[in-house]
């Protein structure tokens, strides 16, 4: 018996397309707070005269996680640049996953909202947008021993400005940045004492 080819569920967005296979063993539904989201999304972005962009995005441990990124040249336009690197991923990956996802007790394939078109439900876009933005923001910030060794290692190979340095290199406040060094110092001996900068 031959495996089922899966029936993709594309739905259409400003530039291009987000889409996940359905009703196969190929995708899985996890749960991201009260959302019901499918595993994998791609995401697939083409505009005139600039370069393509193929995303992958998977739910792991009941987070949507960026996967895999491609960005070439399509068509006749023009070499990938520098300045089509500076991407928003976090917006990118919100966003996509809250166009198809389903909140609970949606049953049918005809509740996703279609996106950017005239019938989007903006509301309920931005909606699971904060919900995938909370549980992505909770996942990056949780301390785990082996997050604390690698945030004792970045702030300790810096002279001075150790916070700064762990605070651009996991994309959070400076803030949050001394909250951690602060319980890694209090509850490990990895980081000793020493003025903060």
């Amino acid at each position: 018996m031959q495996p089922v080819a899966p029936e993709w569920i594309t739905i259409p967005v400003r530039g291009g397309t987000v889409r996940f296979a359905l009703g196969t063993d190929a995708t899985s539904w996890h749960q991201v707070g009260d959302l019901r989201v499918p595993s994998p999304i791609e995401v697939r972005l083409r505009e005139e005269e600039a370069p393509a962009l193929d995303a992958t995005i998977a739910v792991v441990d009941h987070v949507p996680r960026l996967v895999s990124l491609h960005i070439w040249q399509y068509g006749g336009g023009r070499e990938v640049r520098k300045r089509d690197l500076d991407l928003d991923l976090e917006g990118i990956v919100a966003q996509a996953v809250s166009i198809v996802s389903l909140r609970e007790g949606d049953a049918a394939v005809s509740r996703f909202p279609s996106a950017v078109g005239p019938d989007a439900d903006v509301d309920v876009i931005r909606q699971g947008i904060r919900v995938v933005e909370n549980a992505r923001t909770r996942s990056q910030r949780r301390l785990t021993p082996d997050r604390m060794k690698r945030i004792a290692e970045i702030y300790l190979a810096q002279e001075t400005g150790g916070l700064d340095a762990v605070a651009e290199a996991y994309n959070v406040h400076r803030t949050t940045a001394y909250r951690w060094v602060t319980k890694i110092r209090e509850t490990t001996e990895l980081i000793p004492l020493r003025e903060d900068g």
